[in-house]
């Protein structure tokens, strides 16, 4: 049809302009292109794009010109291109109508379209033709594709160029530092033919991984990669990045909303506009992550259902910011605010908060201390307490001290205590049975002071030889050492060692008051009052001390009159121990476990070659204060001591990170005066 009215009417070609044309059926097409404004269209490869009109427009009329020998951009004749019109217009109405954002039909699926409405309109040579073409095409796609299976073991092909534009667009931006060529010959040396889809995500993440040594651009390269199979593990579908910015707001109120139906976020996650908090989201800011960062989310912190990631980075960030919002009465404010805090690098809440927060459980807290009690039944309840801490991702810090050393007498019983390390024993194998959430391994630190009686076997608990049944190989341990044990040593002098449950009292001493009492014990000790203890030269100790610390990085060494001494809560009570990291200073006792409330400023967003921008930082340490007080009045309390001690003194710890990065973007060496001058 179309190829005999082009014959018969050759003199009257002029340039196609379908904009100014009209035909039965065209004005019919153009409603229906405006009615698809907005729409998508599905890939061979399975990603999307917007649906365009001129591409089957363009397709029909090459196809035409295929079949009269007419070249591009030579003119056809208007007949000729009004049905070119009229075929598309058909195509256009098999076309299923849907709301705009979803999916009308694959490329495969609308070219099928294009046959058929050639055939209705008579043009069959036309129609051949075009298939031929879509047959060569298709050979040509064959011979250069990868024959990889996809999760359902069916065999797919992909297209080596689009390989090739995928690794392209993880180094856009670093062209003049990566290898794009290099990349995708490592992936295709190391991909055999039959491997799965997923392995092809894996080798472009590990071919650029191996590279970062060359240039540390390409941790950005991978990071990059890593989110392409992160994005349709969490959409469903395989986008590229730009395509996912566009996906962002409307996955981000599915995945609220199906993580509450799973029971894994918090209902009231619901009671948030979701719509705005979407809006508010900065997709590009996924292309901040390098490969560590971006590998441990995935790992660790992003949830998941079944081992299937229901977050994105940027979710994740706001899911934190709306946990920690649900107190405001302005939610969504401040929820927005802190979302642009911590998704720009400028603060990061603790781990425990980046875990929980938004879910049914919001343990926040980082770390806590606790004092463990000389009775069966208390020692009995700190392993608890450890357990349902540990569970909530909590570290742990166990002050050891009052429990009475090995050979003392129980009153109860008539007999004769095994010491503490059995019980050290049962707390390291706790810390093992109960991980933290199932993300990272139980942590625990146990605190002895450098007096007690079994001090000695205290510091062969990391050893590798020995007893195994006392050795604690999991569990990390620290001395809480007096100042007067470090006067002994200086002046040579000799040290006892005694059972907590012969000197009660000395637990709770420091400084001069401790030195006083202790200095009394020895002379008890002399006059043959007290008889469970041990003497030893100092500098023999100490030098024990040094020696396990070498070997085994255990026991760390902490001081416990200089903490005391320092200690902002001298009213409230005595400083036993310190927690998992050593960093954190709190009181404890049989009522109060001690809570660590952290976050960290990263220094490094707050500098330019200029120097620090002072407001930025003022403005980060408000907000993050904020947010860190909002921890204490939303945690989830695993045990009641610890509630009563974080709502009676509210502790925080507001740290810093960057430190190093800050000198290098200023200019200034870390072992300089001026350095110096910066810290």
């Amino acid at each position: 049809m179309v190829l005999e009215q082009e014959q018969q009417e050759k003199a009257q070609t002029q340039p196609l302009e379908r904009s100014a044309r009209s035909a039965p059926g065209a004005d019919d097409g153009r409603d229906a292109a405006a009615r698809f404004t907005g729409r998508l269209v599905q890939k061979r490869d399975g990603r999307l794009a917007p649906f365009d009109r001129s591409r089957i427009a363009h397709a029909v009329e090459m196809a035409v010109r295929a079949e009269l020998g007419v070249p591009f951009p030579d003119p056809i004749a208007t007949v000729t291109a009004t049905q070119v019109d009229a075929v598309v217009s058909s195509v256009l109405a098999a076309l299923p109508a849907v709301a705009e954002g979803e999916v009308i039909s694959t490329v495969e699926a609308i070219q099928d379209d294009v046959e058929r409405a050639l055939m209705a309109a008579g043009a069959f040579a036309v129609a051949r033709r075009y298939i031929v073409y879509r047959e060569a095409r298709a050979r040509r796609r064959e011979e250069q594709t990868l024959r990889l299976l996809d999760a359902d073991g069916q065999e797919v092909q992909l297209n080596l160029a689009l390989l090739r534009s995928w690794i392209a667009e993880a180094c856009a931006g670093y062209e003049d530092r990566v290898s794009a060529k290099a990349i995708a010959e490592d992936v295709l040396a190391g991909l055999p033919a039959g491997a799965p889809l997923l392995d092809l995500e894996r080798s472009i993440v590990l071919a650029a991984r191996t590279r970062i040594e060359i240039d540390p651009a390409y941790s950005f390269v991978a990071a990059r990669a890593l989110l392409r199979g992160l994005y349709a593990e969490a959409l469903g579908r395989r986008v590229g990045i730009d395509e996912a910015r566009l996906a962002y707001p409307l996955a981000f109120a599915d995945y609220v909303r199906r993580g509450v139906e799973l029971e894994l976020l918090a209902p009231e996650m619901l009671d948030f506009d979701l719509a705005r908090l979407g809006a508010a989201l900065a997709p590009e800011r996924d292309l901040a992550f390098q490969y560590l960062g971006l590998q441990t989310l995935y790992d660790r912190y992003l949830i998941h259902d079944s081992g299937r990631r229901l977050e994105l980075p940027q979710m994740l960030w706001m899911r934190v910011a709306m946990g920690l919002a649900l107190g405001e009465n302005e939610r969504e404010e401040r929820a927005i605010a802190f979302y642009n805090l911590i998704s720009s690098f400028r603060f990061c809440p603790s781990t425990p908060t980046l875990f929980n927060a938004g879910t049914r459980y919001p343990q926040l807290s980082s770390c806590y201390l606790s004092t463990v009690s000389d009775d069966l039944g208390e020692i009995f309840k700190t392993m608890r307490d450890n357990a349902l801490l540990s569970k909530w991702s909590g570290g742990i810090g166990n002050d050891w001290t009052p429990v009475r050393a090995l050979g003392s007498h129980i009153k109860g019983t008539n007999g004769a205590s095994q010491g503490v390390v059995p019980f050290l024993k049962v707390a390291n194998d706790t810390a093992i049975a109960v991980n933290q959430g199932g993300k990272r391994k139980g942590a625990v630190c146990a605190y002895l002071e450098a007096w007690h009686l079994d001090v000695e076997e205290f510091l062969d608990l990391r050893k590798n030889t020995g007893d195994d049944r006392r050795r604690t190989h999991d569990m990390h341990t620290a001395l809480w050492v007096p100042d007067l044990l470090m006067q002994r040593v200086e002046s040579d002098g000799e040290w006892t060692l005694f059972s907590p449950s012969d000197v009660p009292d000395l637990h709770d001493l420091y400084g001069s008051a401790f030195a006083r009492r202790y200095e009394e014990y020895e002379t008890a000790v002399d006059r043959g009052e007290l008889k469970n203890t041990k003497r030893l030269r100092a500098v023999e100790l100490w030098r024990a001390m040094l020696t396990a610390l070498f070997e085994t990085g255990h026991p760390w060494i902490t001081f416990k009159d200089a903490a005391n001494v320092r200690s902002p809560q001298d009213h409230a009570g005595v400083v036993h121990n310190s927690n998992l990291c050593t960093e954190i200073l709190l009181n404890t006792s049989q009522d109060e476990v001690a809570v660590c409330n952290l976050g960290s400023v990263n220094l490094a967003a707050h500098v330019s070659p200029a120097g620090i921008d002072h407001d930025r930082l003022r403005e980060t340490v408000s907000i993050a204060m904020r947010m860190l007080d909002n921890v204490i009045d939303l945690n989830h309390y695993p045990i009641p001591e610890a509630r009563a001690s974080n709502l009676r003194h509210r502790p925080v710890g507001l740290g810093v990170m960057g430190f190093q990065d800050a000198l290098w973007e200023i200019g200034v060496g870390y072992a300089s005066d001026e350095a110096v001058a910066f810290a």
